[in-house]
Parts: structure tokens; C-alpha cells; sequence
């Protein structure tokens, strides 16, 4: 009986272990930012999405709770496929970042980094 639970145990740590790495993983962005000199975008924040993204909606909240409502501007692939490829966007969530001189920084993944750099 007791090799049954040390089994049991044996297992349920390797899962915990899993996750663990999963999460280490996931919450660790290997993607660095690209930037570009110039863009024919206008100044602003955008966010990439596509409606099979399911960390999509999570990002939008974020940019919703950091910018507000209207301080961004949502481009999906379903409806604006061209402008990913034009940009190379690879990826989604993505956000893009243009300033006033028209540079364009792209921040692939969640957007923490995007707004760390809006911040003063």
C-alpha cells in the first residue's frame, strides 16, 4: 500500500514541477522588441489580435486598464491581414508603439513591456 502513495507522490510532484516550468516559460517573453526608423502608420498605440487568440482578450484588458478605452487602436488579421504581413507582424498579441517622428517599436506578446515603455 504505501508504494501506491509514493507512486501517487512521485507523480504529483513531476506534475507540480510541469507547471511550474510551463509558467517560468510562458511568463518569460524570449521575443525582443523591434523597432523600425519610420512607419507610414500614424502616431499612436495598436494591439494585433485574431479572434482564435485566446491571450488576446487578456491583453486587450491590460492596454484597456493602462490606456483607457480609447487609448488604443485594435487591428485583427481576420480584417487586416495585409497590414501584418506590410509590418511583419508574426504573432498576437502584438503591440505597436509610434511616435510623434513617426519610429514604430513592435512588442510581441503580452503588452507589460509596451506599456513600461509609454510610462514616463
Amino acid at each position: 500500500m504505501a508504494e501506491v502513495w509514493i507512486r501517487l507522490l512521485a507523480v504529483a510532484a513531476i506534475g507540480v514541477v510541469a507547471v511550474g516550468v510551463a509558467h517560468q516559460i510562458r511568463s518569460r517573453s524570449t521575443i525582443k522588441p523591434r523597432a523600425w526608423k519610420t512607419t507610414t502608420m500614424s502616431p499612436g498605440v495598436y494591439l494585433f489580435t485574431s479572434s482564435s487568440c485566446a491571450d488576446c482578450v487578456t491583453a486587450k484588458t491590460a492596454l484597456t486598464d493602462g490606456l483607457g478605452v480609447g487609448g488604443f487602436t485594435e487591428i485583427a488579421w481576420e480584417t487586416a491581414s495585409d497590414t501584418f504581413s506590410k509590418l511583419g507582424v508574426d504573432a498576437v498579441p502584438s503591440t505597436l508603439i509610434v511616435d510623434d517622428a513617426r519610429r514604430a517599436t513592435l512588442y510581441p506578446g503580452h503588452p507589460e513591456r509596451a506599456l513600461e515603455a509609454l510610462s514616463p
